[in-house]
């Protein structure tokens, strides 16, 4: 019987090693962002069609992947700015929740935990982050 426990923990670790292996393939490249939802703290919730807009995921063999991403829209009138790079690593073996590393640009880390891949194929992205302003969810296409 522990024979067959090995054999089923192995085929386990491997399925799961697997699911990570490919949502980074199909999260590397470069990302236009198609709309952007925005909840604030309070529960309400803004939605954004940015007029231009790169999230870049690099190719990464290893844990941590480097990320760079960078939106304008217009809130009220005015262009905001939405820029922000640093890396990731899935902190699951299903592929799904992941820990963004983001440059906070005082030469510092901020750390924002399960951050999450909601859909992904090779040409949609759907994903979504909270932080202390709210939460963040992009729909985005290679």
């Amino acid at each position: 019987m522990s024979k067959f426990l090995y054999i089923a923990s192995i085929i386990v670790l491997v399925t799961a090693c697997s699911k990570v292996t490919k949502t980074k393939r199909k999260l590397t490249g470069e990302w236009t962002v198609l709309s952007y939802k925005f909840t604030n703290i309070n529960g309400l919730s803004y939605f954004y069609e940015p007029f231009t807009s790169k999230f870049k995921f690099g190719d990464c063999p290893e844990e941590q992947c480097d990320y760079s991403f960078f939106m304008q829209y217009e809130n009220q009138g005015n262009t905001v700015d939405f820029n922000q790079s640093g890396y990731y690593e899935f902190v699951e073996n299903n592929g799904e929740y992941f820990e963004l590393y983001r440059n906070n640009g005082m030469g510092g880390v901020d750390t924002i935990h399960k951050a999450r891949i909601i859909l992904i194929t090779k040409d949609d992205l759907k994903a979504e982050f909270g932080d202390g302003n709210g939460r963040h969810v992009f729909i985005m296409q290679k």
